[in-house]
């Protein structure tokens, strides 16, 4: 009698090397700029249906879709969902052709790889292998390639009201040869301050922005967060201020640089542990300058 193959020895045995390379080099090929995944997304839901996936392909914004891969399971057992972005990192253009994949040594090099079709190809080859080997799983496996990582997750929040979810999730970014358990907490806000413009000339009679974001960057810089420690995260929380804007009017005009800016913006990116709340942290250092500077008004988004 032949002696039956364990179940987890029958999916690695349909783990093709070559197979995973080539979808690889495929996703490599198809430029998915933010805002530009919809090709990527239908080449990836046909791939999915064309190995035996029961697939959709889901309209996240007008004209903007992401594939959904399905292996239904018995009932009886835990639900997961295997999720990465499509989208890249912005192209610095340059030589090689980053769009045109090569392998030198071990190493597969193409815009977009990294960051991460290498996961995505990855998570969708490790789905076919199941569904070749012929295993029944007792839960149902999830496929999300998803828009928008850049703004926020937004395909991966779409997925979620409309019910997709699941008990447990595996995200293949590229960490490294470890699997991280925990990830910090990610919160953006953007502070905007109003002013009144006046020319070089009369400036006193304006109010001046650049000095009163100054103040704000300089608070943010130096402000403690309300938290309790996590081992697990020896270098959290941190904030950066990744972006910045002086300009005029509700369009930011860069133009009349002999005049006070009348609006400002900055974007502030914060990583946190578990139970903080960066906003009302923030919050409460603007409130603050609010009362001790009656020309100083705020908005936060």
């Amino acid at each position: 009698m032949k002696e039956q193959v364990p179940e987890k020895e029958r999916v690695l045995e349909c783990v093709i090397e070559e197979n995973v390379v080539e979808l690889a080099k495929n996703l490599i090929r198809i430029p998915s700029p933010t805002e530009g995944e919809s090709e990527v997304a239908r080449f990836l839901e046909k791939y999915m249906r064309d190995n035996g996936l029961e697939t959709e392909l889901m309209e996240v914004e007008a004209g903007r879709f992401q594939p959904v891969g399905r292996i239904r399971g018995t009932g009886s057992g835990y639900s997961l969902i295997f999720n990465g972005h499509m989208d890249t990192d912005v192209l610095l253009l340059g030589t090689p052709d980053p769009f045109v994949p090569r392998i030198e040594g071990r190493t597969l090099y193409g815009h977009g790889i990294y960051n991460m079709k290498c996961g995505v190809a990855a998570m969708v080859e490790a789905a076919v292998a199941i569904k070749k080997s012929g295993v029944k799983l007792k839960g149902n496996l999830i496929v999300t390639p998803v828009v928008g990582e850049i703004q926020g997750g937004v395909g991966t929040v779409a997925n979620i009201k409309r019910g997709i979810i699941a008990d447990f999730g595996l995200v293949p970014e590229p960490y490294g040869e470890f699997i991280a358990l925990t990830h910090a907490g990610v919160e953006g806000v953007a502070i905007t301050i109003k002013g009144r413009s006046e020319h070089i000339g009369n400036m006193e009679r304006g109010i001046n922005l650049s000095i009163k974001m100054a103040k704000v960057i300089d608070a943010l810089n130096n402000m403690k967060f309300t938290y309790t420690p996590d081992p697990r995260h020896p270098g959290l929380p941190r904030l950066l201020i990744g972006s910045a804007i002086l300009a005029h009017g509700e369009t930011y005009d860069l133009k009349g640089d002999a005049f006070l800016p009348d609006i400002c913006t900055i974007i502030v990116n914060v990583r946190f542990v578990r139970g903080m709340c960066p906003h009302k942290d923030i919050e409460k250092v603007l409130e603050k300058m609010k009362s001790e500077d009656p020309e100083f008004n705020y908005e936060m988004q």
